[in-house]
């Protein structure tokens, strides 16, 4: 069995596709398959490159994402099979030694930016935001580099699996930021 998610791992969804595999009873042996973007998801799924894929579809801030539902609709061999819905914490992380009050710039998924805004206006407010294509690309940034004034805003499971430390953590404006995560299959 082959799963689409979005790259690279240390992503909410790349979680939320972990919690969903166990849910329901996914193989030992599935392979899990990092994608760009929820887009490349939906195609390879309907090329019969994947089995499932895993797609953000609404959160709470954004309400429903109608351009993911529309490809979602417009691909003829993948629909909607599940959903699961969790509430999403962010955390602020950097390279072993970083201190917050050095942060510079900080990298992470406009999303994540739009979620963290006040707290980031608070505290870091001369920091430079810097998007990147996910918050787990955002700490693997991050990860790869030696700058202790570059940070990233992701999920807790990022710092562990990037080798970073958590500088601030539960840094989402609203504690309830949930996220809906479409399951999606073939038909």
């Amino acid at each position: 069995m082959r799963v689409g998610f979005l790259a690279p791992e240390g992503t909410f969804t790349w979680e939320t596709t972990m919690l969903v595999a166990k849910e329901r009873g996914w193989p030992a042996d599935t392979e899990f398959v990092p994608y760009a973007n929820g887009d490349e998801v939906i195609a390879a799924l309907d090329r019969g490159e994947l089995d499932y894929g895993m797609v953000a579809g609404a959160t709470s801030l954004a309400a429903e994402f109608p351009r993911v539902r529309e490809r979602i609709g417009a691909a003829a061999n993948v629909q909607i099979v599940g959903e699961c819905q969790r509430v999403c914490h962010y955390t602020l992380m950097a390279k072993p030694g970083a201190r917050l009050d050095g942060i510079r710039t900080v990298r992470s998924a406009q999303k994540a930016f739009d979620d963290c805004a006040g707290w980031l206006t608070a505290n870091l407010p001369a920091a430079r935001a810097e998007a990147s294509a996910s918050t787990g690309a955002g700490a693997a940034i991050v990860a790869a580099a030696s700058d202790l004034t570059l940070a990233a805003i992701a999920p807790p499971a990022a710092a562990v699996r990037h080798g970073l430390e958590p500088l601030a953590e539960n840094i989402e404006d609203d504690p309830q930021n949930w996220t809906r995560w479409l399951v999606l299959g073939r038909r």
